[in-house]
């Protein structure tokens, strides 16, 4: 289970080798080969700091059926998406449910890493780009809550850009409305 002090993330990928190599990269350590059997993956739940704050962060499994997601994205204020580019990048209906499931269950930030690396023409990586915010838009994301970061195999400056993502956390997380002073129309 979460702990509930802390921001709770769900990592979401196509490939889930890369996924993998993304865990590593956030959480800045290797991984036990034992962490990435598929027996027990629902329970693989990692925390790692951000000064000054906390997190636990765990993946989401493809192959796995939906359902098993559900309490990871029911526990989770943020959601990481991999994906790796190409010249015709289409997007899995496969991913396109896990986002509207996150969706549902209230993630409303959504940090998505594209890995260009056999992508070299800009105006390609747009339109993947555009594509990509689509799927979430159209999952009822705003594009305020979506945040991009183009990954070309730098594995530091990609650590430094999920961190700055993260401690941005004033905005990121569930809103919850305070206002006491709200009227209730009938």
């Amino acid at each position: 289970m979460f702990k509930v002090n802390n921001q709770t993330i769900a990592l979401l990928g196509e490939d889930s080798k890369k996924v993998n190599n993304i865990l590593e990269i956030i959480l800045d350590k290797e991984l036990k080969k034992t962490d990435f059997t598929e027996d027990n993956v629902p329970e693989l739940i990692y925390n790692f700091s951000v000064k000054p704050k906390n997190f636990t962060i765990q993946k989401i499994d493809l192959k796995g059926e939906i359902s098993e997601s559900v309490k990871v994205y029911f526990n989770s204020e943020i959601l990481i998406v991999y994906f790796l580019l190409d010249e015709n990048k289409k997007i899995e209906s496969q991913i396109k449910d896990h986002i509207f499931m996150a969706n549902v269950f209230g993630v409303n930030n959504v940090i998505v890493i594209l890995d260009s690396i056999n992508i070299s023409d800009t105006r390609t990586f747009i339109k993947i780009r555009e594509k990509i915010t689509d799927s979430f838009k159209k999952r009822n994301f705003k594009i305020t809550q979506i945040n991009f970061i183009e990954y070309r195999g730098n594995k530091e400056s990609l650590k430094g850009c999920i961190y700055e993502n993260l401690l941005i956390g004033s905005k990121l997380g569930k809103v919850k409305d305070n206002n006491k002073n709200a009227k209730l129309i009938l």
